[in-house]
């Protein structure tokens, strides 16, 4: 039991302590969300946010958590059903394939989840699957840096669905 509570301890000090790097990426942005799958669901507005530091557990491994809301139009039989909220996460190893000093190519594989609650229908849907965020960010300076951001997802818990997200924003370096 010690030994747990030690390996804990150790596992939390070392997180807070990578948190702190200079390899920490924070990124906020206007995005979309397109269902592929389903001819019912339009592609919808939505905010994107991310953290992700590719160096955290190695000098090549990281973490990346990658979130966004979408507000897409829903279609049935007789015509529009209503509009959904949707929240999507994908969290998983962050690792940065390409850094040249002004352009970098971080990607993020691993779950993803999206929540989706049917604002006028009232149904609520919990989907489970799998994803890949790729962003290419252009550093501006030092600390601050553009991003062109594509987040897929293939669900399989809840329905079959397959995601595109795209984004464009503006993140930071600290």
């Amino acid at each position: 039991m010690k030994k747990k509570i030690l390996l804990s301890g150790v596992i939390i000090l070392l997180f807070t302590a990578n948190i702190y790097s200079q390899e920490n990426h924070i990124s906020f942005g206007l995005g979309a969300l397109i269902p592929i799958d389903n001819i019912g669901v339009t592609a919808g507005p939505g905010l994107q946010m991310s953290w992700y530091n590719s160096k955290l557990f190695t000098s090549f491994m990281g973490l990346g958590v990658h979130a966004g809301v979408n507000v897409p139009m829903v279609f049935g039989d007789e015509g529009l059903k209503g509009i959904a909220l949707v929240v999507s996460v994908i969290t998983g190893p962050a690792f940065t394939v390409f850094d040249n000093g002004t352009f970098s190519i971080p990607i993020t594989a691993g779950l993803h989840f999206d929540y989706i609650n049917g604002l006028v229908t009232k149904a609520n849907v919990i989907n489970l699957g799998l994803g890949v965020v790729s962003d290419f960010e252009w550093r501006i300076s030092q600390k601050l840096h553009a991003f062109f951001r594509l987040n897929m997802a293939v669900n399989f818990a809840g329905g079959f669905e397959f995601l595109l997200a795209p984004a464009l924003g503006l993140g930071f370096n600290f």
